[in-house]
């Protein structure tokens, strides 16, 4: 198989522990134009080349080393290990069996792949997500491909961003750069968002248990926020959070969500 050629702007990471696909998989990529193309067969090695190169694609066994890839792929996307949380992930799925296909579906990939692996068939999903690559969800456990078929009647609709396409006809290295830059602040964004209406949940319930899983999510608040008015609000609600202070914690959160409100454009 002969794949179409295309312009690839970063690099291409080959984690497949079989020798003979993880080779056919490298002449492939480099037959259809990637230059920068990295093989890794350890889970710690790939675990070191996230930290420290990015890439725009990935192919990736669901475990290395014995074990599961999944926390990696989830801590790419929540922005926790590589340079950014976009680039094209695809699953080689050897564990078949339902909880664990939903296990890997749950950390984020944009295609999981189940095996034994055709090239072909690869290659094809890859031209899929080229010419049209699916929106992000953003939710607070989940950062990753919509995957609904339809909208859930009644059901809160969640945070959707548009990411960046890195092989997407006529994208260059500059026009991903700047692609990128937006895709990160449409997830900053939709992340604030999202901590935001949590809070404004626990609001209406007013149970104390209901803050308590919050204390991460305004700590992040805190590290995040860029508006002197939001962080020092969000600095406040941390304390009263752990001191479980009910008045206070609410009156903490009211000012939080106005300071929010004021904050946008």
């Amino acid at each position: 198989m002969r794949p179409d050629k295309r312009n690839y702007v970063g690099g291409v990471v080959v984690a497949i522990a079989n020798p003979m696909i993880r080779r056919a998989l490298t002449d492939t990529f480099r037959q259809s134009g990637a230059n920068d193309i990295i093989d890794v067969t350890e889970r710690e090695g790939l675990q070191e080349i996230l930290s420290s190169k990015p890439i725009v694609l990935l192919v990736v066994d669901d475990t290395l080393s014995g074990l599961p890839t999944g926390d990696l792929i989830r801590k790419i996307r929540q922005g926790q290990l590589h340079a950014h949380p976009f680039p094209l992930i695809f699953v080689l799925a050897h564990q078949q069996e339902e909880n664990q296909l939903k296990a890997l579906i749950a950390c984020g990939p944009d295609a999981i792949i189940i095996t034994p692996l055709s090239i072909a068939d690869l290659f094809s999903r890859i031209d899929f997500l080229a010419a049209e690559r699916k929106p992000f969800v953003i939710t607070r456990d989940y950062i990753g491909p919509d995957r609904r078929k339809e909208p859930r009647e009644g059901a809160n609709q969640p945070i959707i961003i548009r990411p960046p396409n890195p092989l997407a006809r006529g994208v260059d290295a500059a026009s991903f750069q700047k692609a990128l830059k937006t895709g990160q602040d449409s997830l900053k964004t939709a992340k604030m968002e999202c901590s935001l209406g949590q809070l404004a949940w626990a609001m209406r319930s007013g149970k104390a248990s209901d803050f308590v899983d919050l204390i991460p999510v305004v700590d992040h608040l805190v590290e995040t926020a860029t508006v002197p008015a939001l962080k020092t609000a969000a600095s406040e609600l941390a304390a009263a959070l752990r001191a479980e202070d009910m008045s206070e914690i609410m009156a903490c959160c009211r000012k939080l969500l106005a300071s929010a409100d004021q904050s946008k454009p």
